[in-house]
């Protein structure tokens, strides 16, 4: 009769060495997570995440009354989110660190949105996605992030006023290359004349206006008066509850199970929330950039589908469901890729 293994004995004689991989593995990462400097990343997401959890909540038990999203989402996008923009630009200074980065910024964001175009391109192809006419819509959906709603107050709450000052300036870039790019990609063909209006008007966006004025002032170093400066961060510094119970409430007016019946648009979002912030950091990491600009490209990757594409998409009369169904996904995902995203960048790079 054969002798049975005795798998203990096996684990102590080093016939299996998987466990012990594991626990030197467990061994060496546990002091990366369990530091103060984790702890802190870790407990400025978590505040973040039940923000939107409050939110979320609220429109499930009917709290707020009808009509409040929208107001609470005209407050953000018209007073509070260009009040965070100007007041972090003026209070950054100009130093030779500050340029350098900027730089580095603006020539990144114009690489990474060409690039984009063509590895999403790419990645429809290689799923065969059907229809065909739809493939400009997802297109722009892996493309363009939510930089600007949620990106501004999570980055800012997360790596501080300086990384906001920089992702400000990768959004100006963002919203040019949104608004002039996003209704050739989903209606190819349309004449030209008929965008100019919708382009100009979505170019004169409050937060268009408040990076540019903000850039000005930077630019300048002049500042603003004590009063206004005071009055633009606390003005600023109510955008990030207010703008993550809005995402709350989008989220749970949304049936994400249904979203998820959808195989390939399910594919598509987890490309869009995994595979491009992947890359990103494959193309970013090893090329001469400083570690600040490295940092907010890569993590401008991150963030969910833009909201306003889908605004877009209706206007040139497009699927703009397919894009909403979209949004509503890969923000449901963000919630648990948006704070892995932050505890590795600020690991890797040592940042805190």
């Amino acid at each position: 009769m054969p002798k049975r293994s005795n798998c203990c004995a096996d684990w102590r004689n080093k016939r299996f060495p998987f466990p012990r991989l594991c626990t030197a593995f467990i061994a060496h990462c546990a002091p990366l997570w369990y530091n103060d400097r984790m702890l802190t990343i870790f407990s400025k997401v978590v505040v973040v995440f039940l923000m939107i959890a409050v939110g979320y909540i609220a429109e499930k038990q009917h709290i707020f009354p009808e009509k409040t999203v929208d107001v609470l989402n005209t407050y953000v996008m018209k007073l509070a989110l260009p009040s965070m923009i100007i007041s972090s630009m003026t209070t950054a200074e100009l130093h030779g660190s500050a340029i350098r980065d900027t730089l580095h910024v603006l020539a990144g964001t114009i690489v990474f949105f060409v690039a984009a175009l063509l590895v999403s391109w790419l990645f429809l192809r290689m799923i065969d996605y059907t229809p065909k006419e739809d493939l400009g819509v997802l297109m722009t959906g892996i493309t363009f992030t939510n930089t600007g709603f949620m990106g501004f107050p999570i980055t800012k709450a997360i790596f501080g006023n300086y990384y906001l000052f920089l992702l400000v300036i990768q959004n100006i870039i963002f919203n040019f290359y949104m608004f002039i790019l996003t209704p050739m990609l989903v209606h190819v063909g349309e004449p030209g004349s008929k965008r100019h209006g919708s382009i100009l008007k979505l170019l004169l966006q409050p937060t268009t206006i408040a990076a540019v004025i903000g850039l000005i002032l930077f630019l300048l170093q002049t500042g603003l008066p004590p009063v206004l400066g005071e009055f633009f961060d606390r003005i600023g510094d109510s955008t990030i509850p207010v703008s993550m119970v809005v995402i709350g409430c989008q989220l749970a007016q949304q049936r994400i199970r249904d979203i998820f019946t959808n195989g390939k648009l399910v594919a598509v979002s987890i490309f869009r929330m995994l595979g491009v912030p992947l890359l990103t950091f494959l193309a970013v990491n090893w090329l001469p950039l400083t570690t600040p600009a490295k940092v907010i490209l890569i993590f401008a990757a991150c963030f969910p589908t833009a909201v306003v594409v889908a605004v877009i998409a209706e206007d040139e009369g497009k699927n703009a469901g397919l894009l909403s169904s979209m949004i509503a996904l890969t923000t449901a995902m963000s919630i648990a890729t948006l704070p892995l995203a932050a505890f590795f960048l600020m690991h890797w790079y040592g940042i805190g």
